[in-house]
């Protein structure tokens, strides 16, 4: 046995830790077998049965902190993702009623184009589902533009999946929140969404400088208010207030925090999601006021301690892996053209098909081929032999293609890289 390239031991105010990636398994161990560990660690050589006790022998290895082999511990990593990518027993659809949106906001990726779906479209995305009988679940995002300009649009099309499939069915949307009544919070519940995403950024001046509409310049007070209807009808569904982060606002996290934990007191289906901007937007915020990877762990420290959320500061246990990858998830556009990302829907340069009244239609299959098979991390060594790749799996797919393909060169790794001890530190604080 040896130590698995994966393994991180840390020495604290002499207490001793492990660490691995690959379990994302982070416990304390006595100090003898730490130093152990860090010999064998430092010199590269095996530990041999004798070295270990049974009990310590048994947990290490339940745990990848030593390991038989490094290449076997990885291959099972990707068996893991790679079968995540060819389940086709669930569908994943990212449906856009509309394009256009109330709102210009700055950092938006989207461009705004009138109208919305029109019934035939509506139509093909019913019979579309309801041919697939072999599904054990269906989940919908609702996404735009903003999908609450066409409420009809998600009532038409819940309603025609309730009366035609025996399927599962869940969803959320992803809205800024102005069209948030009672009226839309019902049409939600009874469209089996479970979840909501709206926006809000920053105090009221603040918030108000970037979205607005020719009426109103307060929609900081509408969503609000429209949040107090959220909360006092108190449906079964979770309402999840993104803040979008840069150096500008950054202070005002805090503000707001403390605003919406005295106004939603004690309702734990309403909480607060920091979410920093980054370059994949195309928004007007120079490089000098995003926040960097480097400058995010004071910034999730702060966080941390003023939400007691340790997910902000210790990384997914879960093995996730990006949908895009998936052959049967899809972002339709209102018009019915088909997209693997819905940071890419509506952008033709991307479309990769259509949905017919017969079907999928792929009208691109180079572009389909990227997104499924393309840049795909495991065949990267770099990759592969960075300590941070099970917890990062390597970055979004979507920056991968555009690095690979369209000569970009977006950030792919994950915050915890560069700073991994201090958060690891931070978490055994916390404890």
């Amino acid at each position: 046995m040896k130590i698995s390239k994966y393994t991180k031991l840390i020495n604290d105010k002499d207490r001793y830790f492990v660490y691995n990636s690959l379990s994302n398994y982070l416990g304390q161990i006595e100090e003898e077998l730490y130093a152990l560990l860090v010999q064998k660690q430092k010199e590269n050589n095996h530990l041999s049965n004798d070295e270990l006790d049974t009990e310590s022998r048994v947990l290490l290895m339940n745990k990848n902190i030593i390991t038989e082999n490094n290449d076997d511990d990885i291959l099972k990593y990707v068996a893991a993702i790679k079968g995540r990518r060819s389940i086709v027993n669930s569908l994943s659809l990212t449906i856009a009623p509309t394009m256009d949106c109330n709102f210009s906001c700055p950092y938006c990726f989207e461009t705004k184009e009138k109208g919305k779906m029109d019934d035939t479209t509506i139509q093909n995305i019913i019979e579309f589902i309801k041919k697939q009988s072999h599904l054990n679940s269906v989940h919908i995002t609702w996404f735009g533009g903003e999908p609450l300009l066409c409420p009809d649009v998600i009532e038409k099309i819940s309603d025609g999946l309730a009366a035609a499939c025996t399927t599962s069915i869940s969803a959320k949307v992803i809205t800024n929140g102005y069209f948030l009544n009672e009226k839309t919070i019902t049409l939600l519940e009874k469209s089996k969404v479970n979840a909501i995403q709206l926006t809000i950024d920053g105090m009221p001046e603040t918030h108000n400088k970037v979205k607005f509409t020719k009426t109103d310049k307060d929609t900081f007070r509408t969503i609000v208010n429209n949040i107090d209807v959220f909360a006092k009808l108190n449906p079964s569904i979770t309402l999840a207030v993104r803040v979008n982060i840069d150096k500008n606002n950054l202070k005002e996290f805090y503000k707001l925090h403390d605003f919406f934990a005295d106004r939603y007191k004690g309702n734990k289906n309403i909480f607060l999601v920091p979410a920093f901007i980054t370059a994949t937007t195309k928004n007007t915020c120079k490089d000098s006021c995003l926040i960097s990877n480097a400058e995010k762990f004071s910034v999730y420290k702060d966080f941390f301690h003023i939400m007691n959320n340790v997910n902000l500061i210790y990384p997914n246990n879960s093995i996730h892996e990006c949908a895009v990858r998936n052959p049967t998830t899809w972002a339709i556009a209102p018009n019915g053209d088909l997209y693997k990302c819905w940071e890419i829907i509506g952008n033709h340069k991307y479309k990769i098909g259509e949905l017919t009244k017969e079907g999928i239609k792929i009208t691109d299959h180079k572009q389909n081929n990227r997104y499924l098979y393309g840049a795909d991390p495991f065949e990267e060594e770099s990759c592969k032999e960075c300590f941070s790749f099970p917890i990062c799996n390597g970055g979004c797919p979507h920056k991968r293609i555009e690095n690979k393909f369209n000569n970009q060169d977006f950030d792919l790794c994950t915050h915890f890289k560069e700073s991994i001890d201090d958060y690891l530190l931070l978490r055994l604080g916390a404890k």
